[in-house]
Formats: C-alpha cells, structure tokens, sequence
C-alpha cells in the first residue's frame, strides 16, 4: 500500500512518466520554455559525460521550470526512459526511496531498496529528482547507493544546497540577468532574461499589451526591483491585466507586494513569501539570525561589519564566518568580491531583504537592528574621518567610505 507521502506525490510522479510536456508549470504550459537557454545547454552537455549534476540556486531562480525542460528535451533526444520525481510532499528523507520505486512502477515490495535497483539495472534511465533542498541526508545516501549500484543510471537533482557526493557536478542558477539604468528600446529591452520573461507572461495575461519606449523603461524598472528573479516576475505580471505596467512599477517601488496565486504546481511556487517560508524553514536559529542581520545593511557587508550587526558588540569572528559558509551553500547569500579587492563582501537579494525587513518590522524587532546598524555605521564614518585627516592610508579610508556608500 502506497504511504501518504508517496500518495501525495503520485500525481507529478505519473505525469513524469506519460507525456513529460504536461510536467510543465502553469505559467510554462502557456508561454513555453523561456530563458535560461545557457544553463539548459550546460545541463545536457553535463549529462553527456556526468552521472549526476545537482542544479543549485535560491528559492524562485526556475530550478523545477529548468529542469523540467531538460526531462522533456531528452525524452525526445534519447531513447533511454526518463523518469522525473517531485519530492516537496515528501517530509521524511527515509521515504524518499518509496517515491523514487512508485515512479519506477513498484507499488509494493519488501526490501524497497532492492526492487528499485532491480529495475534500474541493465538499463539506460535519467532519475530527476526535484526538491532535494529538505531532505539531503536521506537523498545523499540513495543517489550514493543508486549510482554505485546501477552502472546505466544518471541522475539530476535540484536543491538549494549541494548534496556533496563524489563526481558531483554542481549547476548554479542565479537571477535572470536584468537591464540597467539606461534607455532601451523595446527590442534591446528583450536581450534581457528577465525582461523577456516578463513581456512573454505579461502578454499571456494581457494580449494587447503594447510595448513602446515608457513601457519598455517600466519593464526595466520592475525587473530591476524583483532582482531578475523568475517566480516573482511570473507572480507579478499578471497585474497588467489590471495597471499599466508604469503604473506596475511604480507600486512595486512603493511597497506594494503582489502574490499572484499560480493554482497550479508546488505549494512553494504559489508566490514568493511561500518561497521564501520554504527556505527559511530549513534554516537554523542561528543561520536566521545572521540573515536578518544581513538584511540591515544595503550594498552587504564584509565579516567584521556582520559580526558587529549581528550581536550589537562582536560575535566570534569563526561562528560568523562558518554560518555564511552554510548559508552560501543554501543559496542565500551571495558572495562576491570586487575588482582589485582582496576581502570578500555578503549580500542578499532586494526580494529577500525585503521579505525579511517586513517579518521583522511586523514583530517589532527591526529597529533594534537597524539602530546597531547606526552604530557600526556611526563609527565607520568616525574611523574614517580622522584617517583621512591624519593618517597615512587615506585611499584606503576613501576606498572603504565609497564600498559602505549604500549603508551609509
């Protein structure tokens, strides 16, 4: 008899095994596959040597849409079976070898572990699993066990995190690039990933929208706020049935947040606050805390500044560092480090700062960070100040003041 979980995710797990077209998204079964054509291309060129590549990135960067597309493009390329396995309905990871078996076609069987390598070996099949991001361990130590044990298998999965396994290719998804501050036309707006996708699913909802110079400048300035992120442009563009898209922009730069219910699809694509719920879930008090205190500062912050936030006094330099490791491998913090700069710098997309700033506000704790922000902020400047006046390093106060410019 089929568990709860394993009923629960019946459904994706038949649709992957009929016609995987119907494996689509609401929003994709309308407008088709649109973007991401590099990271497609790099997941099949992946697969074509790679027995497990593991598609990265944070909640709303289009991991399911993408690997979505790669289930149907190799259903049509190969002849070997592909077989796509939705796993958000699943909460115990010890479960997740009874879904993979009931995708396989194994209802019911003793040793489960051993019925789906029977029908596994001596065959040529692609096993996506979609979702992994709650259940590392229990996935870890099946596709260990999978791949070692069936010579024909190759497998993709999606997660926020890395599962760490040996011969592990790792595909990271970012934000759809988005168009900057300058005038484009409308034909030059749509070289942009994410203001095409958002035109494609505008025009799905609104036929005659047209597109001319102001609104291709609107486009660009909602692209911009949502960070290129692919959940919360498809969430949002359907509100031009409703507002020009000036009028679109201009909301979203105000505050206004739109949760377009996408009926269809996992519980986490419905809009961008379950997205985000999804993640944070995951996360420990501690990994919590770090990003709200992250989410103080605009531009990011280097270790010493987030230590200084985070505790009001100094956190252990280690214990900061080690939870923006965890939380880079999560995909929510990014890490970058400018030209010519030797001392790595933290950030947080606007969409999730945003989202954290408003949950802490609604508690009433977002002033206490803020006024330890103030602080580090106050004293930065006062640093500064006199090592410009008096001190030896002053191009190196003045290239300190220009990378705290946003915070200050």
């Amino acid at each position: 008899m089929p568990s709860p979980h394993a009923r629960r995710a019946q459904s994706g797990i038949e649709a992957a095994r009929g016609p995987l077209a119907s494996l689509g998204a609401a929003g994709s079964e309308r407008t088709g596959f649109v973007g991401r054509r590099t990271e497609l291309a790099a997941v099949s060129a992946e697969l074509e040597h790679a027995r497990l590549v593991t598609v990265t990135g944070p909640g709303g960067v289009g991991k399911s849409r993408l690997v979505r597309e790669v289930a149907r493009r190799a259903q049509d390329r190969l002849a070997s079976r592909v077989v796509f396995v939705e796993l958000e309905g699943v909460s115990d990871p010890s479960l997740v070898v009874e879904v993979v078996a009931e995708a396989l076609g194994q209802r019911a069987a003793s040793d489960v572990d051993a019925a789906v390598v029977r029908m596994l070996a001596g065959t040529e099949t692609l096993l996506i699993l979609d979702g992994c991001e709650h259940l590392v361990a229990g996935v870890h130590t099946l596709v260990e066990f999978l791949l070692r044990a069936c010579p024909g298998l190759r497998m993709v999965t999606t997660s926020q995190q890395v599962l760490r396994l040996a011969g592990e290719h790792v595909i990271a998804l970012g934000p759809l690039p988005v168009p900057g501050e300058q005038r484009l036309t409308p034909h030059a707006l749509l070289a942009y990933g994410a203001a095409e996708l958002f035109v494609v699913h505008a025009r799905a909802a609104c036929q005659d929208l047209v597109l001319d110079d102001s609104a291709a400048a609107a486009v660009a300035r909602v692209c911009r706020h949502l960070d290129g992120l692919p959940l919360a442009l498809e969430l949002v563009a359907p509100m031009a049935r409703v507002l020009s898209l000036e009028q679109l922009a201009a909301a979203l730069e105000e505050g206004m947040l739109f949760s377009e219910d996408l009926t269809l699809g996992p519980a986490r694509h419905r809009s961008m606050s379950a997205a985000l719920a999804w993640s944070f879930a995951l996360l420990s008090p501690g990994e919590r805390r770090l990003l709200e205190s992250l989410s103080v500062f605009t531009g990011g912050a280097d270790v010493e500044a987030l230590a200084r936030v985070s505790s009001g006094a100094s956190a252990p330099r280690r214990e900061v560092v080690e939870t923006l490791a965890r939380l880079a491998d999560k995909s929510l913090v990014a890490v970058t480090i400018g030209e010519g700069e030797s001392v790595p710098r933290h950030d947080l997309l606007g969409v999730v700062r945003r989202h954290i700033q408003a949950d802490l506000e609604q508690e009433g704790r977002l002033e206490g960070l803020a006024r330890r922000h103030l602080a580090w902020c106050l004293d930065m400047v006062a640093g500064a100040e006199e090592g410009l006046i008096s001190g030896p390093h002053q191009a190196r106060w003045l290239d300190s003041l220009a990378r705290e410019q946003g915070n200050i």
